[in-house]
């Protein structure tokens, strides 16, 4: 896989993000109206434990994408943590009620992450993340 290629994968990757983050609200159902009403009961209380580890593992997801693309070795450790992290809030959270196209928007989520897991762990992409914009390999200049 060359850059380009990754590039457009993680572009992908980000739209698809904000995609999923919109999509409960997309279709007009029954469910929709018992949405927004819980969304603005909760707006009303203060952001639980739960809520803000959620918040800060979006905001890491959209940060880490961001840094992909610039080929920041840290972004791709990053990415590479917050999957098994994301898998181990699920167990936090009660039970959920999607719509259909919530659930596809989440599955073909899950899909493209787990591509650019492996396309960052198993292809030559991963030496440009070793070899280049990495913090630890410039030299500070003198003033």
């Amino acid at each position: 896989m060359n850059r380009n290629n990754f590039n457009v994968l993680v572009w992908i990757s980000l739209l698809w993000i904000l995609i999923a983050l919109a999509s409960a609200f997309v279709a007009p159902t029954e469910l929709n109206s018992i949405l927004l009403q819980q969304l603005s009961l909760q707006l009303q209380q203060p952001l639980t434990a739960v809520d803000s580890v959620h918040l800060i593992v979006v905001l890491l997801c959209l940060a880490c994408n961001v840094g992909l693309l610039f080929y920041k070795s840290c972004a791709r450790t990053g990415y590479l943590m917050l999957i098994p992290i994301t898998m181990v809030l699920t167990f936090m959270d009660g039970p959920w009620t999607y719509t259909s196209i919530d659930s596809f928007v989440n599955d073909i989520d899950i899909f493209i992450s787990g591509v650019l897991w492996s396309v960052l762990l198993f292809t030559d992409i991963k030496l440009e993340f070793d070899t280049q914009n990495d913090f630890r390999n410039h030299e500070t200049q003198p003033l």
